[in-house]
């Protein structure tokens, strides 16, 4: 296939199959891997643009997964938004799910881009899966990080409203910064989350995450992790690098 293609490695602890309608992402998130794996500065990757003749090869790789019978989700996105600030002026990611479903190929959409996902709710339905990723519930330490990114009042406002309207929704919670501010969230969100994912701050790049992952007790972090979403009832996954400290 030539867009939508099998994940690897840690990314395949979140789904099988993967695809990025834009290159680069907005959110400037100090944690981001997209500029390593792509091979570009991050200013080059602050810039976003979707992908070359995106669509047409979309509905060219559904073709080839509905004549191979595979009905896997696809997941948007590893090493982009698909909600990034033009979204909404050019509707690309709406495209993309029209053209997936139209082929009954269900979604796994995971963003940072608040409010301007909901215009998509309309095209979701309880097979398709509407996720947002969480670090912080306090916006100052929010912009510290991940200073485009919606703030954390509104991607919970945007998992609220899925969750009414009957979408499945789910919270990333990688990466984690603050054990403390991640438990919160936990506490915060279970009413509206069907399911959680879980994953530690990987120690590269900027000194302060090193200084972060090392300063952190990552074994009593996975068990309150653990003890409180078995006390909520709520169905999560652990990735392999927190699974370790169990």
């Amino acid at each position: 296939m030539q867009v939508i293609y099998e994940a690897r490695g840690k990314a395949r602890e979140y789904n099988e199959l993967a695809l990025s309608v834009y290159r680069g992402c907005s959110n400037r998130c100090r944690y981001c891997f997209g500029p390593e794996v792509t091979h570009t500065t991050r200013e080059a990757y602050s810039l976003v643009s979707p992908r070359k003749n995106i669509l047409a090869k979309i509905d060219s790789d559904c073709r080839a997964m509905v004549a191979a019978g595979d009905g896997r989700h696809v997941f948007m996105s590893f090493v982009t938004d698909p909600y990034p600030e033009v979204e909404p002026h050019i509707h690309f990611t709406r495209q993309a799910i029209e053209i997936l479903h139209r082929y009954s190929i269900p979604v796994m959409l995971l963003t940072k881009g608040g409010a301007r996902a909901c215009n998509d709710f309309d095209l979701l339905s309880p097979i398709d899966k509407f996720g947002v990723t969480l670090t912080f519930l306090d916006d100052k330490r929010s912009l510290e990080w991940e200073p485009r990114a919606a703030l954390p009042s509104e991607r919970l406002d945007t998992l609220r409203m899925a969750h009414q309207q009957g979408i499945t929704t789910w919270v990333s919670l990688e990466p984690v910064i603050d054990p403390v501010a991640t438990l919160d969230i936990i506490r915060e969100g279970h009413e509206f989350v069907n399911f959680w994912k879980l994953g530690p701050l990987d120690a590269k790049g900027d000194p302060a995450i090193h200084k972060v992952v090392q300063s952190t007790d990552w074994h009593k972090f996975a068990h309150d992790a653990m003890d409180l979403l078995e006390e909520l009832g709520a169905t999560y996954f652990f990735k392999h690098a927190l699974q370790v400290w169990l």
